[in-house]
């Protein structure tokens, strides 16, 4: 919906957001202006020159893929970013004892994004992806999206204690960093 386009783009990058619905685009053109590179178009196939980007960001949009498509996908995007840059990849964490719980029940309630024959991506078996090589693996986030704005002062702490411990590895979510290699 571009949120993050924006935050990157208010951060000084030149950014293009890309998504396959209509619908995510319409709402990220509303939120961002007439004038934000939209591109309507597939991981799978993306319109886009070799080497034409510095990054890429890859936000919760694998897990919508065929789990054999996955990796096919990071491959495009890796053949798009050039030697030496970087590819993160945002995804929920099903290692979470409440993923089941919470992206089958709570957020099709809230949200109604998940359609149910998603494929998530454990992020300790996503190191062998074709021209990319992964540099760092961080998980985040154990609060879920819908605690009320007025305990996040009381919660963020705890949290932020709970990603720097042993515990981090079933957090909500992860954020694969990867660097694209000279060859893929």
């Amino acid at each position: 919906r571009g949120w993050y386009l924006r935050a990157l783009r208010d951060g000084g990058a030149l950014m293009t957001g890309l998504d396959t619905s209509a619908l995510q685009l319409e709402a990220a053109r509303e939120y961002l202006g007439p004038e934000a590179p939209l591109v309507r178009a597939t991981m799978l196939s993306l319109p886009f020159a070799a080497k034409s980007f510095e990054f890429a960001y890859v936000i919760n949009v694998l897990h919508h893929l065929p789990p054999e498509r996955q990796l096919e996908a990071l491959g495009q995007v890796a053949s798009v970013v050039s030697p030496g840059g970087l590819v993160f990849v945002h995804e929920m964490n099903p290692i979470n004892p409440l993923f089941r719980f919470y992206l089958g029940y709570v957020f099709p309630i809230l949200k109604g994004i998940e359609e149910g024959f998603e494929t998530y991506l454990d992020p300790r078996q996503i190191e062998n992806v074709p021209g990319l090589e992964l540099r760092a693996l961080h998980y985040f986030s154990f609060m879920p999206d819908f605690v009320p704005a007025r305990l996040l002062g009381v919660l963020t702490p705890m949290e932020r204690r709970l990603e720097r411990s042993l515990l981090a590895r079933f957090s909500a979510h992860f954020l694969a960093i990867y660097t694209r290699t000279t060859t893929p």
